[in-house]
């Protein structure tokens, strides 16, 4: 931790273009839970390249680890417009969204992504997910249903179908999805 800090300021301190020192900078510095030392990181590699998705994320997620929701709100919500149709990113930007509770955006961003990629698993699963923490159960049933019927039987759909099922308190149901998953991720 501490020796590659070490290196890693050294690379910031020689005025390097490259973000990747200051993104990892960053990184390590919030898991040493130093939140002010990990945006200042991300400040710096968000200035040295304004329009990269990567350092944008990283500032974000430092202004939510520093409470300031509303900043990581706005930068999160531009993201989601340079994004484009990009469902992968539309996804990850979706799941900071939902983690600092803008769950409105989050459905936007869900919603793009899964209009040029509607299929697109990793965004179907998020999306029921922010169904249920909404109370949605009706979109969350109709999505997982969707989901079952792409990919028959996938660890990620018997496991949102297993979030389901407690949702509604159905226990016994909930436990034979995640027992299936269990199957499904051992192969037996």
């Amino acid at each position: 931790g501490n020796e590659a800090i070490r290196w890693l300021d050294k690379a910031r301190a020689a005025g390097s273009h490259n973000i990747q020192p200051l993104l990892a900078l960053s990184e390590l510095y919030l898991k040493q839970n130093n939140v002010q030392k990990a945006l200042e990181a991300a400040k710096d590699a968000q200035a040295a390249a304004p329009s990269s998705l990567v350092a944008m994320m990283a500032l974000a997620r430092a202004q939510l680890a520093t409470g300031n929701s509303g900043s990581a709100k706005s930068i999160l919500r531009s993201m989601s417009q340079q994004a484009a149709f990009d469902a992968p990113w539309l996804t990850r930007i979706a799941a900071m969204q939902m983690q600092g509770g803008d769950h409105e955006s989050a459905g936007y961003s869900l919603n793009k992504a899964l209009l040029n990629s509607p299929g697109y698993v990793p965004a179907l699963n998020l999306q029921i997910q922010l169904d249920l923490r909404k109370g949605d159960v009706a979109s969350a049933e109709n999505r997982v249903n969707e989901l079952l019927a792409k990919g028959g039987n996938n660890a990620e759909a018997q496991l949102m179908l297993g979030d389901l099922r407690m949702s509604q308190k159905r226990y016994a149901d909930a436990v034979d999805a995640y027992g299936r998953v269990l199957a499904v991720d051992t192969g037996s």
